[in-house]
């Protein structure tokens, strides 16, 4: 009985690279994940080298891109040349999607995790409008659904501060979608107007109150720092929590 020679197909180490702009202050690391430059796959099989632009400028995105190519090289059949492997996406990203994508590049920063679930919370919301408005794709985003998004905001954050601060995450959700090509504009909302009264100085009385309370909420050496505060700049509260610190 003669031997039957069966070939087994590897699935190749697929490693991402960075190809820099030329005035990227990163350019001589092309390993580095956090520039805006694109992103791209590297792989060697049969001998032969592969590279494949991830289309893409976002760490994370083309991970999901590498993990896409290693799919398709774990299903091909033995009789494809699997070294020619083209890289396809499965579907377009959802809103969804490019949250989730957004939050991850988001917490490789070091964000604090207060943020991250302001994060969270606005842009689910944000992608719960947009499923109801049957736009399921960042590219479907238009002026008028950020428009209509926003008018519900005065019931959900009274606060003219919270809702510039709502706007900004939004605004850098847009931008990111912008940057790994998920959009090609970010849709421009008009300011919002901040029409909140600045917080005045401590009273005399209230000043006074403070400082006699410190003692009993803090203990030495902060308590101590708080103290010489009072005198002649008793209404420079600024030093006061930062002495507080």
């Amino acid at each position: 009985m003669s031997d039957r020679v069966i070939r087994v197909s590897t699935i190749p180490s697929i490693s991402i690279f960075v190809r820099h702009k030329a005035d990227c202050p990163r350019a001589a690391d092309e390993f580095y994940k956090n520039c805006k430059c694109s992103k791209h796959l590297r792989w060697s099989n049969d001998g032969k080298q592969y590279r494949q632009a991830a289309k893409t400028r976002s760490w994370s995105i083309a991970e999901e891109r590498r993990r896409e190519v290693e799919t398709q090289f774990a299903g091909a059949e033995a009789a494809n040349p699997i070294g020619g492997v083209k890289l396809e996406s499965k579907g377009p990203t959802t809103v969804y999607r490019a949250v989730e994508l957004f939050l991850s590049d988001k917490a490789s920063q070091g964000l604090d995790a207060d943020v991250l679930k302001k994060y969270d919370r606005e842009l689910t919301r944000f992608a719960d409008f947009m499923e109801r408005r049957t736009r399921f794709v960042p590219s479907e985003v238009r002026l008028e659904d950020l428009t209509e998004f926003r008018a519900g905001w005065n019931e959900a954050y009274p606060s003219s501060t919270t809702r510039a601060k709502v706007q900004e995450r939004l605004r850098a959700f847009l931008r990111y979608c912008f940057e790994t090509e998920l959009i090609d504009r970010v849709p421009k909302l008009s300011a919002i107007r901040v029409d909140e009264a600045p917080t005045l100085p401590l009273s005399e009385a209230q000043y006074a109150l403070l400082l006699e309370v410190v003692p009993k909420e803090f203990s030495p050496p902060k308590s101590t720092r708080v103290g010489v505060v009072d005198g002649p700049d008793r209404d420079r509260t600024d030093d006061l929590f930062h002495a507080m610190e």
